[in-house]
């Protein structure tokens, strides 16, 4: 799983406005406007889903650089119950 900022004008995740992703089509939407952070579920190339979350900030493959601001740490700690 990954979090991501969705925008609310196309609903699109905030990886899909970055042309650093290798699998999805970048969004033409012209002036993203992202709300808070949520978690998404992801899955391996064999299609099982992937139960862990990837930290904010961490580089992927499929996505490049997840966000790392305060919001998505703090998502991460409360879903991953890191004191």
């Amino acid at each position: 799983m990954i979090i991501i900022h969705r925008c609310a004008k196309c609903k699109h995740p905030d990886i899909f406005h970055r042309g650093t992703t290798c699998c999805y089509t970048q969004c033409l939407c012209p002036d993203p406007d992202y709300a808070g952070p949520e978690v998404i579920p992801t899955w391996t190339p064999e299609w099982q889903l992937i139960e862990e979350i990837t930290p904010p900030g961490s580089r992927t493959r499929e996505f490049g650089v997840l966000c790392d601001c305060a919001g998505c740490a703090n998502l991460y700690q409360r879903e991953c119950a890191i004191t």
